[in-house]
């Protein structure tokens, strides 16, 4: 007799980057099952409405089967430079780089390449754009973002450096990396 074997099935994702109706609600649910209490927007609701609105900001959508399951925003680097700055004293502004902001994935859907999609779909919304050439990121390590951003981007690195304790990541080590496009 054979036994049958249940196989986890991986999920096909769509990468879309048209926020709509949904999208903060969305985005709200997202950041609580991905992120710890003490990383959340305190005003989250607010923030990511104001980012909704502002034709800057970069919004890419994950989905599976018709629901969202992960998120990204990236914002120009200098929009965010006074607020970061002070956390990382060697953050510089950079007119012609996009800030990764944030980047969160459904805790069921980790591992099956989502992120990696949604971070490849920004490099291509960036260069659609075409008003910069650079994107950077203050990644986490332990989780493997740092190391999945310094693989699929290698050669095009231009600045890669420790921060110790990143203060909107728990007090965890962080790498802030930019690359170009």
């Amino acid at each position: 007799m054979k036994k049958n074997i249940l196989m986890k099935q991986k999920n096909v994702f769509q990468v879309k980057n048209k926020p709509d109706s949904k999208s903060l609600s969305a985005i709200l649910e997202l950041e609580k099952v991905c992120f710890p209490v003490e990383w959340q927007y305190p005003d989250a609701r607010e923030y990511y409405q104001e980012m909704l609105e502002k034709p800057s900001a970069i919004h890419l959508f994950l989905e599976s089967e018709g629901k969202c399951v992960g998120y990204l925003l990236a914002v120009p680097q200098d929009d965010v430079h006074e607020d970061l700055v002070v956390h990382d004293p060697e953050f510089t502004k950079d007119k012609n780089c996009y800030y990764l902001e944030t980047i969160g994935v459904h805790p069921e859907y980790l591992g099956q390449g989502g992120g990696k999609m949604l971070v490849s779909a920004l490099v291509d919304e960036v260069r659609r754009r075409g008003d910069m050439d650079k994107i950077s990121a203050h990644a986490r390590t332990l989780n493997g973002f740092s190391l999945s951003i310094r693989k699929s981007f290698s050669k095009d690195i231009i600045e890669i450096r420790d921060i110790d304790h990143w203060h909107f990541g728990g007090g965890e080590p962080y790498e802030y990396i930019k690359w170009k496009i």
